[in-house]
């Protein structure tokens, strides 16, 4: 018996979860999918109508896991249709007996389009929430200019208002305030620690293996544990179960190629990819100084599947080594190990899903006079199940995970110094969405969670949706929670370029670091083609764990607690039509943290500083543009981010240590230091940049396709400040003009 049929078995036995159903009323439940790939359609249509009289009955729409249920069907013939747009639909005759429970899943074709075709419709928008959650598709990766072949996910994310990178390398991305550690992404359900690649244009998620993403930048529901800031939930491709097809790229920057195909015709299939960076042998030929970075990922995915269940497997490991300054003798390194599992199942009344997965990341920054080491491996196993009673669907899950930290830290530092931990965590959430009428629908949960030595954490959320003109018109969406995480994230918050994060619980046992989450938003389709939203939000900060403040040269990993606020606006703009795609977007967001007085080594004059901390970007302005013709895709991105803080240095000096006894003054110099002002108390000079690409296809014959791309980044070579090294009063820039040109090959 397969792992996939004792799994079923395991689904259809767990019956003390299954509601109580009406006597006289059937109900149909079941997953919609695609045919090649077996993933999930999310907001494909279930209609039934009734042949006695021709009547509509009920019609219904799959949630992210393709999951469907329809409640309270008279008993009768029906003729079911399973619709979505850009595939083939599927239509048959089912009949109902009383108090039936029936399961009918069903994998739909992808309709036929041309290379000069497009579908709006199936294209995602960029102003549309599902479930307050903005789903990102391959269709929207591709639009983004970037110096390789294809379009990648962090390229994309820098688009969306609200969200901060501060350069072209060092990986780093902050959402509405919040720290990097305080952002969970998920890779099919399993953790990745530092999933952005030091080059900030690319990630291990390029569009070829990326089936979508849902992107919440705030305001995100109980399912979700264990983070304060933001979530990117990522969903990879399922290998193609019936036919073989791969490609390869090559650029100045970085090559890929990937692999996909059955490995038992219509059943299981694997896709496998790899990229590796070229960055730092090519920059030599057109740059004015080499770019000491190199960066490589490798992917594996598994897939079996059968009619009612599915389950997969994968691993994905990731190396990132380099320079962010060219004439530093610092380098920074980290790698990512992801090796995971899950399988799913439908039942004719819930849909459960089994995961295991383990996670570890090892990070360092190393200098002839220091050297930094941290790693975190977590393994976590988690149970979910989700159902309906009546119109109200219920989801609830349970988890345990084990986390291992360890960090060595010699050289210039403060406060921690070595240290290993092995906290067994565990925690669960359950969480509704309760319809009320047709137009609105609220969605209470609460999130659950306990680490040793630490008090339960209780963390109740509310999202909120209503649509006053019908489900494809205008909607308000609204979002409030609370959110508290255990394991930290130590960074040298004085430079928001540092890459380096030490990994630790918290060791202010009585007091967690925690947020409060506030927001509401507007979205409204004009047309087909044309739509915007809106999006308010206030987040308020407590017992944020932040390195005491030191004027001397060294990171800190003596901690202290800070209070904050974040609040701003996000807006959006999005137009298309079948050769034309425009975006604009505007994001504010203001940034305060407030520390009393001893977490500084200088006074100040007051008892409590406030400060905007150095990833404080105020205002940002993203354009991007996509047109199409005579076969040819012109695209083009504008990018304006006012400046961030920074602290001003007013002076320099030398320190004599007496630890070793009296030194000799008069032969003996001190160690240099710099002497800094209050906090962030400057501002660099604002970004903007524009990048260009141009890109044609050629039809090689059956389904074979040879991409050509050129393009460009920074087209009027602005000097855009990366930072500023106070303690050699060095400046860094951002990359330059550069040309670059790209192929890729496709055959299938």
């Amino acid at each position: 018996m397969t792992f996939i049929n004792r799994f079923s078995i395991l689904v259809l036995s767990i019956g003390f979860i299954t509601p109580v159903l009406f006597a006289q009323s059937a109900s149909l439940s079941g997953i919609i999918s695609e045919k090649n790939s077996a993933e999930a359609l999310q907001g494909a249509n279930v209609a039934l109508t009734n042949l006695e009289d021709n009547s509509f009955f009920y019609g219904g729409s799959t949630d992210h896991n393709g999951f469907y249920s329809i409640r309270r069907i008279k008993p009768g013939e029906y003729k079911m249709e399973m619709s979505f747009l850009g595939f083939v639909s599927y239509t048959d005759t089912l009949v109902f007996q009383s108090g039936e429970r029936k399961n009918f899943s069903y994998a739909l074709e992808e309709a036929e389009v041309g290379l000069d075709e497009l579908i709006v419709e199936q294209t995602a928008s960029a102003t549309e929430l599902i479930r307050g959650a903005k789903r990102i598709s391959p269709v929207e990766l591709s639009r983004v200019p970037t110096p390789a072949a294809g379009g990648d996910l962090v390229s994309y994310l820098q688009v969306m208002p609200g969200v901060v990178s501060l350069g072209n390398r060092g990986g780093q991305v902050f959402v509405r305030g919040g720290l990097p550690s305080e952002n969970m992404v998920l890779v099919d359900g399993a953790v990745i620690f530092k999933p952005f690649h030091i080059m900030s244009f690319f990630s291990p998620f390029p569009d070829n293996i990326v089936s979508n993403a849902d992107f919440y930048p705030g305001g995100f529901g109980a399912e979700y544990n264990g983070r304060t800031s933001s979530v990117l939930d990522i969903s990879m491709k399922n290998g193609d179960r019936f036919d073989y097809s791969g490609s390869a790229s090559l650029s100045p920057f970085l090559g890929d190629v990937s692999f996909q195909g059955p490995i038992k015709k219509g059943e299981s299939s694997i896709i496998v990819s790899a990229k590796q960076s070229f960055i730092e042998e090519s920059s030599s030929w057109y740059l004015s100084e080499v770019q000491p970075v190199s960066f490589s990922s490798q992917f594996v995915k598994f897939s079996k599947n059968e009619d009612l269940s599915q389950c997969s497997g994968l691993f994905m490991r990731t190396d990132d080594r380099g320079s962010i300054d060219a004439q530093s003798d610092e380098r920074i390194e980290w790698s990512n190990t992801v090796v995971g599992g899950k399988c799913e199942a439908v039942n004719k009344e819930y849909f459960v899903r089994l995961a295991a997965n383990v996670s570890g990341m090892q990070n360092a920054s190393i200098h002839p006079e220091r050297e930094y080491r941290s790693s975190i491996t977590q393994f976590k196993t988690s149970l979910d199940l989700s159902w309906y009673k009546e119109k109200i669907r219920m989801d609830v899950g349970v988890f345990a995970q084990l986390e291992w930290m360890k960090y060595n830290l010699r050289g210039s530092v403060s406060g921690l110094e070595n240290n290993e931990e092995d906290p067994i965590s565990k925690g669960g959430y359950f969480q509704l969405m309760i319809p009320f009428g047709e137009q609105f629908t609220i969605e209470p949960g609460i999130s659950l969670s306990n680490y040793p030595q630490l008090p339960w954490s209780i963390e109740p959320r509310v999202r909120m949706k209503y649509v006053p003109f019908g489900e494809n018109g205008a909607q308000i969406n609204a979002a409030v929670g609370i959110y508290r995480q255990m394991v930290i994230g130590i960074t040298d918050q004085r430079d928001a370029t540092g890459s380096f994060v030490t990994w630790a619980t918290t060791p202010f046992k009585d007091e967690l670091p925690e947020t409060h989450h506030y927001l509401l938003g507007w979205q409204h389709p004009v047309s087909n083609k044309l739509s915007y939203s809106a999006e308010v939000f206030y987040k308020t900060i407590r017992n944020s764990p932040i390195a005491v403040w030191n004027t001397v040269a060294q990171y800190s990993t003596e901690l202290s607690l800070a209070d904050g606020r974040v609040y701003g606006v996000d807006v959006r703009m999005e137009y298309q039509n079948e050769t034309f795609y425009g975006l604009i977007s505007y994001g504010y967001t203001n940034t305060e943290y407030s520390a009393t007085q001893e977490n500084f080594g200088v006074w100040f004059g007051e008892s409590v500083v406030s400060y905007n901390p150095a990833h404080d970007r105020r205002h940002q302005i993203n354009a991007l543009v996509s047109k199409t013709i005579n076969k040819i895709t012109y695209g083009l991105r504008w990018q304006y981010g006012s400046g961030i803080p920074f602290t001003r240095p007013i002076g320099f000096d030398e320190i004599i240590w007496f630890d070793d006894g009296l030194p000799d003054v008069t032969s003996e110099s001190g160690t240099s230091r710099v002497l800094i002002d209050r906090p962030f108390t400057g501002r660099f000079p604002s970004y903007h940049s524009l990048d260009l690409s141009i890109e044609r296809i050629f039809d090689l014959g059956p389904k074979n396709l040879l991409l050509g791309k050129i393009g460009a980044i920074n087209m009027y070579d602005r000097s855009n400040i990366f930072y500023y090294d106070l303690y050699t009063q060095q400046r860094v820039d951002q990359l330059p003009f550069m040309i670059y040109a790209s192929i890729k090959l496709e055959i299938n």
